[in-house]
């Protein structure tokens, strides 16, 4: 098993929610570092703009489409019409 050497403050945090979740500090900070390093190989490197564009960025950037734009645009006006002040 490996030893990971981290600050005081952070271990005191760890305990913290470790006590808050009713489970032991290495557990707590298994999980965690088990869900950042699934994240993170999702993540593929940016070097070009076309690996720019195929990732996606902005608050677009993960919009998925599910109707068309002029539609529901048109949609949102009716129903903004149709709120009660």
């Amino acid at each position: 098993m490996a030893t990971l050497t981290i600050s005081d403050e952070i271990f005191e945090r760890l305990t913290r929610q470790a006590q808050t979740v009713n489970s032991s500090p290495e557990v707590v900070a298994e999980s965690v570092l088990q869900t950042y390093l699934e994240t993170q190989a999702d993540l593929t490197p940016i070097r070009t703009l076309g690996d720019l564009l195929a990732y996606g960025y902005g608050l677009w950037a993960n919009q998925v489409v599910r109707e068309d734009t002029i539609a529901y645009a048109a949609r949102l006006r009716s129903e903004a019409w149709q709120r009660q002040p």
